[in-house]
């Protein structure tokens, strides 16, 4: 089997025929899983986000199955998972130790609170105005 290196996002992988076998970089971890909706289907496009300490921080978001693979270094972090409308999730504490994987997994349920009923209003009708310039023109055959 032919492998090579190949080095994405700060950190070093082998590659045999496009799939990723293990980190070659030992300070790094990584951390996978996927987040379901409460009819325990894969939620496209959740925002994860990972706090070490106060400045680093490092934001992803799911693919369109609801899956997640994330390399980062090793440490102690706090993780947030969060979607519109759904129950926001935060983790403190989560140890990443050296070439550890990790797998988590959410379940996300549906916010009770987001704003209920909004209503929208509007003074005047915003495309009126519009219409009737392109009625005229139309009319004078402009």
């Amino acid at each position: 089997m032919k492998c090579s290196v190949a080095t994405s996002h700060e950190q070093e992988s082998r590659i045999c025929k496009n799939v990723i076998l293990e980190p070659l970089d030992t300070s790094l971890t990584y951390l996978t899983g996927k987040i379901y909706d409460y009819e325990s289907e894969g939620m496209p496009g959740v925002h994860i986000k990972l706090t070490k300490g106060i400045d680093s921080v490092y934001d992803f978001m799911t693919d369109m199955h609801g899956k997640y693979k994330l390399y980062l270094p090793v440490g102690l972090y706090t993780v947030s998972v969060s979607f519109i409308g759904y129950t926001k999730y935060v983790l403190a504490d989560v140890s990443l130790n050296r070439g550890e994987h990790r797998e988590m997994e959410f379940e996300l349920g549906v916010s009770g609170g987001g704003c209920g009923i909004c209503v929208i209003v509007s003074k005047r009708p915003l495309f009126k105005r519009k219409l009737r310039k392109i009625e005229n023109r139309n009319l004078q055959g402009k």
